[in-house]
């Protein structure tokens, strides 16, 4: 299939990458803790106010009991997703879009949680560096993946939000900064095509979204 130079380009990162999952990043852990409790502090108001709006509590992960409050006690129209009923995100926000208050609450209290579950409460290495796991060959069309490590320590490096980035450190004489490709993936399919509109949007510098 003539892939011999992909191979070969593939088994070249493997050194570095296995270099960067054991060195890791330094961490600012004294101010990520900080950020993890100011979070919790913005949710509990944030839960008050939708059970207070609500008339009782609700859980807003709870599937059931938001289909009966939205769909049963307020009388919404049932959002479905991919043919099925949903409380997910597609929903608040059209929800949201209709000045249902307690969906935009919603929206915010998930945000927050994930924001301080996922990433501000990650689990660190002792030494206070992140820590992820590559996967050369992670995706289906070969780009890489990450994930938190065999011992648990880390996460997905690929997806940090920016709000978290701040407590990711340089090393003593080194600095930190980020490149991206900009729609990569979308100009290699345009250009091999060859799709004409396209690249003369490509070309023209056009939002192709």
């Amino acid at each position: 299939l003539n892939n011999t130079d992909v191979y070969k380009r593939q088994v070249k990162i493997i050194e570095p990458l296995v270099f960067m999952q054991y060195r890791g990043i330094r961490i600012d852990t004294d101010n990520i803790h900080k950020a993890s409790e100011e979070a919790e502090d913005e949710l509990i108001p944030l839960l008050d106010k939708l059970y207070e709006m609500a008339g009782r509590e609700l859980n807003p992960n709870s599937p059931k009991q938001l289909k009966d409050y939205f769909y049963g006690h307020l009388g919404h129209t049932p959002i479905k997703d991919k043919g099925s009923i949903t409380t997910g995100e597609v929903a608040m926000k059209q929800l949201s879009a209709l000045g249902v208050k307690e969906a935009s609450i919603i929206l915010s209290i998930r945000k927050l949680r994930k924001l301080k579950g996922t990433y501000l409460d990650m689990k660190f290495r002792p030494d206070n560096r992140f820590a992820t796991s590559f996967k050369p060959v992670g995706t289906k069309n070969g780009r890489l993946s990450a994930a938190k490590t065999i011992q648990g320590f880390g996460g997905n490096s690929q997806n940090l939000p920016y709000l978290v980035k701040k407590y990711y450190l340089a090393d003593e004489g080194y600095l930190i900064y980020e490149i991206d490709l900009s729609q990569a993936e979308n100009r290699l399919m345009a250009y091999i095509s060859p799709e004409l509109e396209m690249i003369k949007a490509f070309e023209a510098g056009v939002d192709i979204h």
